[in-house]
């Protein structure tokens, strides 16, 4: 066996000397199931394999009868097993035993140990006996030393993981910690709230959500009118000019402006228009369509004018 090249590479995930503690033995009755190929199958256009469900079945039995023995035993990835098998068949149908040790390694999985690579010694015995009634599976399960396998610590919880030489560049001991982190190198402080978020879609983003974006570009600004404090676009705020809350306070501080340039004169009352063109003031403009304007103390309506002109166009 020395001639094979891949004998030297066996020796490393030997165990320790250590204990040969016996933590499992159980039966399994009926006839002794090999592990079936997988199936394929067209879903669209792609080909998917799955597991036939007799396979799945029997794995299911399996992990039942290891807990039914052993329920407070906890699978981990630091001991090696051995595993003997009997195999006891009713009938002479063709099973390899090979495949029967298969399935009751796999079935086994994250119920007796980690991953079924932690298991460096099976023996396996296939025996005829002639009687369905008597065909069963009978199984012993030990747990030896400390495996020497090469180990490296997951670099996001700090436990230690077996790794390979064919995965130098593995840092982490599962899925899950490798995907917390790529999250956490995401990580970035939103420039307006300063709250961490995660960049993910694109490394150029700067703030955590939309409203953020839209509060850092604005700026706080006093309005000409009244005075109040508001906030506005940073690129309407650099123009130049006056600056208004709303538009009532745009529409007051443009009233005298417009009362000033007024170059007309009213046929009705004689006061101003605003343009020279117009016959009308907006008021007497209104009051001969049949809108009276209503008497608006803010704005310093005269009530006898106003008096006058319903009476005019009664």
């Amino acid at each position: 066996m020395t001639d094979f090249p891949c004998c030297e590479q066996m020796t490393h995930s030997q165990p320790e000397d250590g204990p040969r503690d016996l933590i499992a033995e159980f039966t399994i009755h009926g006839e002794p199931v090999s592990k079936a190929r997988a199936r394929f199958t067209g879903y669209g256009s792609a080909t998917r394999a799955y597991t036939p469900a007799k396979t799945k079945d029997a794995q299911v039995v399996v992990r039942a009868a290891f807990k039914a023995v052993a329920a407070k035993h906890v699978p981990d990835n630091d001991h090696a097993y051995a595993v003997e098998a009997k195999f006891l068949n009713g009938t002479r149908q063709r099973r390899d035993v090979d495949n029967m040790l298969k399935l009751l390694l796999d079935g086994l999985n994250k119920v007796a140990w980690d991953d079924d690579n932690q298991v460096t010694e099976v023996i396996g015995l296939k025996i005829y006996l002639g009687d369905k009634a008597l065909a069963r599976t009978e199984v012993r399960i030990y747990r030896l030393g400390l495996s020497s396998a090469k180990r490296r610590s997951c670099e996001e919880c700090g436990k230690d993981f077996i790794t390979y030489d064919s995965l130098p560049n593995q840092r982490h001991c599962s899925g899950a910690c490798f995907s917390e982190s790529r999250r956490k190198s995401r990580l970035q402080d939103c420039e307006h709230c300063g709250v961490a978020f995660d960049r993910h879609g694109g490394s150029k983003r700067r703030f955590c959500s939309r409203e953020c974006r839209s509060e850092a570009g604005r700026v706080t600004m006093n309005c000409t009118t009244c005075g109040a404090a508001f906030t506005k676009q940073i690129s309407a705020a650099v123009k130049k000019g006056n600056h208004f809350c709303s538009t009532a306070c745009q529409q007051m501080n443009q009233r005298p402006i417009r009362a000033s340039a007024a170059c007309g004169t009213c046929m009705d009352c004689g006061g101003l228009t605003s343009k020279r063109s117009y016959k009308r003031c907006n008021a007497c403009s209104q009051g001969v369509a049949g809108k009276p304007k209503l008497v608006d103390a803010d704005k310093k309506t005269d009530v006898a004018h106003m008096e006058l002109r319903i009476r005019k166009i009664r």
